[in-house]
């Protein structure tokens, strides 16, 4: 086989590589550009439509107040945090929830990795307070129904780099109630990716890129062989 040939041949084994990476980036990536719109933090709830939820019993503890239905969780393309909510049958008091991150997904939330975020929301006649803390940073909104509006719905948001993974690192996680004192109800715990699709898109895109360039210069070099070997 001649040098040339099999340079050919290798060049193109990269080249479908490429592509089927590129194919594995773009399935990561499309449910989560296509499948729902963006979340807005503002207090407003329409934009949860679509996406991922689990549901949780209702009437499973003795308080309503802290009696968790819903816990929902996105990413926005392109953006760096996770979004969550959360529903309750009653919350027209102040409510705390807890969410354990089990940031190595190893089952065990106790590691040194792990951590817990605090959300207080104190909903209010029009509106509402929501403090989010996370360790070594905290962020506040109106991020919640006002009592006017039921006062059933929370949202809130925790950067990636505060729970300590990166883009499509698979995380283990539940949310937690409590209102006065003590811990009322639990989620399941689920296992989640939060992925920055427009991360996975440009890296595709550099790397078609890289493998069209490669075959222009392979193509390009072939060429000027040929030249050199007619002129002999």
């Amino acid at each position: 086989m001649k040098k040339a040939d099999f340079r050919r041949i290798v060049l193109y084994a990269i080249n479908i590589g490429v592509i089927l990476l590129m194919f594995f980036m773009l399935f990561r990536a499309v449910p989560a550009v296509l499948g729902a719109g963006n979340i807005v933090l503002d207090g407003q709830f329409s934009d949860w439509a679509g996406q991922s939820c689990i549901p949780d019993p209702s009437g499973d503890v003795t308080d309503p107040q802290a009696d968790i239905t819903l816990f929902c969780f996105a990413t926005n393309p392109g953006v760096s945090n996770a979004y969550f909510s959360a529903q309750t049958v009653d919350s027209s008091n102040n409510m705390t929830y807890f969410l354990y991150i089990d940031a190595n997904n190893d089952g065990n939330f106790n590691d040194p990795s792990d951590i817990v975020v605090t959300i207080d929301y104190k909903p209010t006649g029009k509106k509402s307070r929501v403090t989010v803390s996370w360790p070594g940073g905290s962020d506040q909104g109106d991020w919640g129904d006002s009592k006017q509006s039921g006062a059933l719905n929370v949202e809130w948001y925790v950067p990636f780099s505060a729970m300590g993974i990166s883009a499509g690192q698979p995380i283990q996680m539940y949310l937690a109630s409590s209102y006065w004192a003590g811990v009322l109800d639990t989620t399941a715990i689920v296992q989640w990716s939060p992925a920055n699709a427009l991360g996975w898109i440009m890296l595709g895109v550099i790397l078609v890129g890289a493998s069209v360039w490669m075959t222009f210069l392979s193509r390009k070099a072939a060429r000027n062989s040929g030249k050199s070997s007619t002129d002999r």
